[in-house]
């Protein structure tokens, strides 16, 4: 469902609300997903590694860790996006080792993804991982 929400989409506000992003600032997860719907509609050669969630620690912040990929699977990826299926939740500001700054998350009642830019995705399965601080904004 994730890849047919992104090979479909035309990057306007009804969009951006079903990835979580927010209108009216910079976001840096919108031109990697532009650049993984053009992947899916041409993929010249290129491969797509999804990492599954091995372990989720929340204190004393939350961190995420990813099973390692199949040997030549990742070994270099441009491209890194961490999805996640969102609750409900307040708009924030999400920052932390493996990202590279501080990004926005704007749940709405049309929210169906979270997504994040990932920096360095061999940390995402290295320890300690992914290690995640939210912020609320106001």
């Amino acid at each position: 469902a994730f890849l047919e929400a992104v090979h479909s989409a035309h990057w306007g506000p009804r969009d951006l609300a079903t990835f979580g992003l927010c209108t009216g600032e910079e976001q840096a997860a919108l031109a990697p997903l532009q650049q993984l719907g053009t992947w899916l509609r041409d993929p010249r050669g290129q491969r797509l590694v999804i990492l599954h969630l091995e372990e989720v620690m929340w204190e004393p912040t939350p961190s995420l860790r990813f099973q390692e990929p199949l040997p030549g699977g990742a070994s270099y990826l441009e491209l890194a996006l961490l999805v996640l299926y969102p609750g409900a939740g307040p708009m924030a500001t999400v920052t932390g080792a493996g990202l590279p700054g501080a990004q926005g998350l704007c749940p709405s009642q049309n929210t169906r993804y979270l997504v994040l830019v990932v920096d360095h995705p061999e940390s995402a399965w290295r320890r300690p991982g992914l290690t995640l601080t939210l912020k609320p904004r106001g």
